[in-house]
């Protein structure tokens, strides 16, 4: 057998079937959310909601969520109509908030 999936915690019906790995990958230190930007999804309180068993509030802090984002985008087309800008492509509207691009050595030489 090439590959074996690791064992599931005692409790893993209570756990949605995943195994400690798995659980683990959204655990958030307090160092690790100083170096997150504000965008990443483990910080959305719907999946935090989700996380603590709260599913009532995760559900409605995801339609929430999901309203707004909906508002936004029929704004944004609004905004952008009559414009020469493509809006299916964000990368000729957005400029980073939280990255900078750094091109690598390798690219600059490229033909």
């Amino acid at each position: 057998m090439i590959y074996s999936a690791p064992p599931l915690p005692k409790n893993h019906e209570e756990m949605f079937g995943m195994n400690i790995f798995a659980l683990q990958l959204n655990v958030l230190s307090d160092t690790l959310k100083k170096k997150l930007p504000p965008t990443d999804s483990r910080l959305r309180p719907d999946i935090r909601a989700w996380e603590g068993a709260d599913l009532k509030e995760a559900e409605s802090e995801k339609d929430r969520l999901e309203v707004n984002q909906r508002k936004r985008r029929n704004m944004f087309k609004e905004f952008m109509t009559g414009t020469d800008l493509d809006i299916t492509d964000e990368r000729t509207y957005y400029e980073p908030k939280f990255f900078t691009k750094h091109e690598h050595q390798d690219e600059k030489n490229k033909t």
